[in-house]
């Protein structure tokens, strides 16, 4: 029994272990993590991009919702983070951070590509962070 509750535990810490043990900044984590949303979105994988927002995000959205609300990122032809910034109070870890995103995409019967840049709130819940959307 006292085995089965070791490898049990080892399994667990395998499974997790890559948030809990990464010491990287939250800034570069937070960074990776929303710019891999985005290259989802630019690809049009919303069901592997829909993973990346909050579990209460997607206890009341469905994937199908989701992907109506970010349907324009079909248009987008490139993304690129442009700052991360996390809010630190004393000691305390980390749990929310702020992304500003560049969104280029062909202006409208323009003839070139124009960015606009998109703020972003991502929080930390369970080891893991999330974009808190709406």
């Amino acid at each position: 029994m006292k085995m089965r509750l070791i490898t049990l535990l080892v399994i667990v810490a395998a499974l997790g272990g890559c948030a809990i043990f990464d010491n990287r900044p939250p800034e570069e984590i937070v960074g990776e993590r929303a710019q891999t949303r985005l290259d989802l979105l630019l690809s049009k994988d919303f069901e592997r991009s829909y993973q990346h927002m909050t579990p209460g995000y997607r206890a009341i959205h469905t994937v199908d919702q989701y992907t109506v609300d970010f349907a324009g990122s079909g248009m987008w032809t490139d993304t690129s983070i442009a700052t991360v910034g996390c809010t630190r109070v004393g000691e305390a870890p980390v749990t929310a951070c702020k992304v500003v995103a560049l969104i280029s995409y062909p202006a409208p019967r323009m003839g070139y590509i124009q960015a606009t840049e998109v703020t972003e709130n991502w929080v930390l819940l369970d080891g893991r962070w999330y974009m808190n959307y709406k």
